[in-house]
């Protein structure tokens, strides 16, 4: 099964690297650069995972976090917050608005990929221990 992945970031370039390592390790991708773009998205492409950045021009990005952890069409996906910022609260602050996980910008994209797989799997073990 290919797990489909949707990248919302700002920033184009960061949105192909990021885009890219994960095609390379096999995942299927779409972008996204606003949190508008980003709601409409996730209702079209349906992905497994949202990786998500705390910036985005026309919203905040936990706050489109929250919306889409809050919808019943959307809710189940699970969401990797990234950010450039550096502030110490900020990882809670994103767990607290529905993100299961955070980056802090510049990461390795080893790391993006590593955290994928990892976040997937466990979301298949939870839905397998639901149905057992």
């Amino acid at each position: 099964m290919v797990h489909k992945v949707l990248v919302v970031d700002d920033y184009e370039s960061c949105r192909d690297l990021y885009s890219t390592a994960l095609k390379c390790n096999g995942f299927e991708v779409a972008t996204a650069g606003t949190a508008e773009e980003a709601q409409s998205k996730t209702l079209e492409f349906c992905p497994d995972l949202i990786v998500m950045d705390v910036n985005l021009p026309d919203s905040d990005g936990l706050i489109t976090a929250a919306k889409l952890r809050s919808s019943s069409d959307t809710w189940r996906i699970p969401i990797l917050a990234i950010s450039g910022m550096a502030a110490e609260s900020l990882e809670e602050e994103a767990v607290n608005h529905g993100c299961i996980e955070f980056l802090q910008k510049p990461f390795p994209l080893g790391v993006l990929v590593s955290k994928a797989k990892a976040i997937l799997e466990a979301e298949k073990r939870k839905i397998h221990d639901k149905a057992c």
